[in-house]
């Protein structure tokens, strides 16, 4: 009589540290490969938005929307922002929400292009640069800006460099100290440009390219 023979243990280890193994190998390649899907799915959100900004300012005499207007008073919510200047423009509000984001509007404008004042606006025409000047970008609020601490560090993910948040003006949850550190899509985040068109970046690489921000530099 044949008797079934079955596994010894140390067999079932092997399996198991070699299940181990390649969930570690496989596990980060998954996690990078759907990043790498919302990444995408973010970059036509940016895409939209970019386009919806120029189509805005062909209707408003080569004028950009105010970024968030701080004047008389200070205004509460996003009634005074960009987003519903530029909404009419674009297929629906979801676009403004981002696949890696964490709030319910995730894009913010350049603020040396959007002003934060909706009587002083700047002009197309003012921009020197457009193919190299930020219009739109993923963002922890409605615009953000290179000149002030607590909005590059704060609003734009990424502006950490990697380095530890405590050493700035940060305010957030872990899962969004993570974004601010490293940048919400693999390092990096998306920017739309002046003249229509949006690429990913690395998010160290945004924070010091001042010619970027500013839209007068020659």
């Amino acid at each position: 009589m044949i008797r079934a023979k079955g596994f010894t243990l140390i067999e079932l280890l092997v399996v198991i540290a070699i299940i181990a193994i390649l969930a570690a190998i496989l596990f980060p390649v998954f996690a990078r490969a759907r990043e790498k899907a919302r990444t995408a799915s973010c970059l036509n959100n940016v895409k939209e938005l970019t386009l919806g900004i120029m189509m805005y300012v062909q209707d408003y005499d080569e004028t950009y929307p105010a970024g968030y207007n701080y004047a008389p008073t200070p205004p509460a919510g996003n009634a005074h922002t960009w987003v519903p200047a530029v909404m009419p423009y674009l297929k629906n509000d979801e676009v403004m929400k981002c696949p890696s984001g964490r709030k319910s509007q995730d894009y913010g404008v350049n603020e040396l292009v959007c002003r934060m004042s909706a009587t002083v606006r700047r002009k197309v025409s003012e921009v020197k640069r457009p193919a190299e000047v930020f219009l739109v970008m993923d963002s922890g609020a409605y615009h953000a800006s290179p000149t002030r601490t607590e909005y590059i560090y704060y609003y734009l993910p990424g502006a950490a460099c990697g380095r530890n948040p405590a050493d700035y003006d940060f305010r957030g949850s872990q899962a969004a100290i993570d974004d601010w550190v490293i940048g919400r899509h693999n390092v990096g985040l998306n920017i739309g440009y002046c003249d229509g068109h949006a690429k990913w970046r690395g998010a160290c690489t945004v924070r010091s390219d001042t010619r970027a921000w500013d839209p007068t530099a020659d």
